[in-house]
């Protein structure tokens, strides 16, 4: 293993200590957990910043050992373009992605004090997003982002596969770390609103308010700069096409809006919708990289991530999960968590309406 590789999975042992710190100390209000929660949260972010340093100084160097690299950037590319190459494929992508994560997860680690907030809402929290930055730090190291440039493929190419000049473009330099600054910011909102199911926090508004504030900026930022791009550089003859990929990144923008014009209702605050277009936001989310990465499962997608499949639409998608391990495990968990929406807010219909019935709840 280079050092990358142990970085990487000292990464996604810190944010084990994060997710996991955080359950045993909701469960047993142990104090000692909470604190190894709190130490992985911050260590994964440090760690991850390590990581994406090296990618950056790999890119910078043009160290075409490193197949990623190679594959991605050339010799003669702009400096400037070469760090864009860092997230021109989906391994590098996914990295940056799970940076920004760990960086929402560090931030409310350092804010918990100041929001004043409970010890258990907080515990809920890192065990939410500790749990995603694990997941996406086991993604990239299952992708294998530090492989080395195989001997033949380095002979034919002794300068890098090089860039697409599509690519090379102030709009793509911009575009992939606005989106994904947003979704890893919907996860914030995401555990915020699971950590309000989970300990009926009434003041967790304060952490989930601000990220959705941010997180739906980013994502109106981040689908104007890519519309502007496609435009020019694809010549789609307008800014927008209804692409089923395009179409599934308005998703999460939808449910942080609707978020942030819910929140305004006593009603919504109070009961289980709020926290329900909370974690909608981020299942979106993952909904939306589904479809992006199975291009070739859209027969009138623009978009060619993925192969190419053929057949009915039922064949075609049951093709695609089976061929690829990690977009089946994307599903699973994008599943897994709608379904943990929809029953927690069964739970708290339930309970609120039992205390409208009682007269326990305020008006």
């Amino acid at each position: 293993m280079n050092v990358g590789e142990v970085l990487l999975a000292a990464a996604a042992v810190s944010a084990l200590a994060a997710s996991a710190g955080g359950v045993l100390s909701l469960v047993h209000g142990d104090r000692r957990w909470e604190q190894i929660s709190r130490y992985g949260a911050l260590l994964s972010l440090a760690l991850l910043t390590a990581v994406l340093s090296i990618l950056a100084y790999l890119f910078l160097a043009s160290d075409l050992s490193t197949e990623y690299v190679w594959s991605h950037s050339s010799v003669s590319i702009d400096p400037f373009y070469k760090l864009v190459g860092m997230w021109a494929g989906g391994e590098g992508g996914l990295l940056l992605w799970a940076w920004f994560m760990s960086l929402a997860l560090a931030v409310e680690t350092l804010l918990e004090r100041r929001r004043g907030l409970s010890n258990r809402f907080s515990s809920a929290f890192r065990a939410a997003a500790g749990s995603m930055v694990l997941l996406f730090a086991l993604i990239v190291m299952a992708a294998d982002l530090f492989a080395l440039t195989g001997p033949s493929d380095l002979a034919l190419h002794p300068e890098g596969l090089g860039m697409s000049m599509s690519l090379q473009t102030l709009e793509m330099a911009l575009h992939p770390p606005l989106v994904f600054a947003a979704y890893a910011f919907c996860l914030a909102i995401f555990s915020a609103s699971l950590a309000r199911f989970l300990t009926l926090e009434d003041d967790w508004l304060k952490v989930a308010l601000p990220w959705a504030r941010l997180a739906g900026l980013l994502l109106v930022m981040g689908i104007v700069v890519g519309a502007v791009w496609a435009y020019y550089e694809l010549g789609w003859g307008g800014y927008w096409v209804w692409d089923p990929v395009e179409t599934a990144s308005l998703l999460p923008m939808l449910a942080v809006m609707a978020f942030l014009h819910a929140h305004r209702s006593p009603a919504a605050r109070h009961g289980y919708l709020l926290p329900f277009l909370g974690m909608l936001s981020f299942v979106y989310v993952l909904l939306s990289s589904f479809i992006t990465r199975t291009g070739g499962l859209w027969g009138s997608s623009v978009h060619t991530y993925g192969s190419s499949v053929s057949g009915s639409m039922a064949s075609r998608f049951l093709t695609v999960l089976e061929e690829d391990k990690s977009i089946m495990g994307l599903f699973i968990v994008i599943v897994l968590l709608l379904v943990l929406g929809s029953v927690l807010s069964y739970r708290m219909s339930k309970r609120v309406r039992t205390r409208v019935e009682d007269g326990t709840m305020g008006m």
